[in-house]
């Protein structure tokens, strides 16, 4: 996190934390983990306070793990070899980016600026290992998470093949609504 040093950042989810659970249960990696789980995330998780125009994660350095925009909103950005800012994506209030790198060291492909007054919660890659490390059930249950992400894109990539495009875009929005759908009365 590139101004780090310069923002307030506070460790861990108490109960009186206004973020709570939500922190990371929203996150579809982690939304099927149970309620202990989530509290042994939420204790090694740091929320950071971004002023608009600061850069929370910058391209080329590594990138340290997993960063959800609780409040506020942030943009993705490249710099092409002219010099000039490409917008990749647009991250609002309760997304997230760097997953991967909790699971794979790697070096950040972008830039995060914050567009306007923003607040991240963030879970660590070496806390996060650590963790896992050293609570088996947590470990067990994010691997359980991963492997139903994995049948779900292999029932994609099944689906993509041999099926006429009404039935694939069917498909697809089962799959949405099974990972991301909300039910109501």
């Amino acid at each position: 996190m590139d101004n780090l040093e310069n923002q307030g950042t506070r460790v861990g989810c108490d109960p009186m934390c206004r973020h709570g659970r939500n922190c990371i249960h929203n996150i579809p990696l982690f939304s099927s983990l149970d309620h202990d789980a989530i509290m042994s995330l939420s204790a090694v998780m740091t929320h950071h306070s971004w002023k608009k125009g600061d850069v929370i994660l910058r391209e080329g350095v590594e990138a340290t793990g997993l960063t959800i925009v609780r409040e506020g909103i942030a943009k993705a950005v490249k710099t092409t070899a002219e010099g000039r800012e490409q917008i990749l994506y647009i991250f609002p209030k309760n997304d997230y980016f760097g997953a991967r790198f909790l699971f794979k060291d790697g070096i950040a492909p972008y830039t995060v600026i914050a567009l306007e007054d923003t607040v991240t919660c963030s879970l660590d890659t070496k806390n996060f290992r650590n963790l896992l490390a050293k609570q088996a059930d947590v470990a067990l249950q994010v691997i359980n998470a991963l492997a139903g992400r994995m049948r779900r894109l292999e029932m994609v990539l099944l689906n993509v093949g041999g099926r006429n495009a009404g039935i694939r875009i069917a498909s697809m929005l089962l799959e949405f609504s099974e990972s991301y759908g909300v039910r109501t009365p």
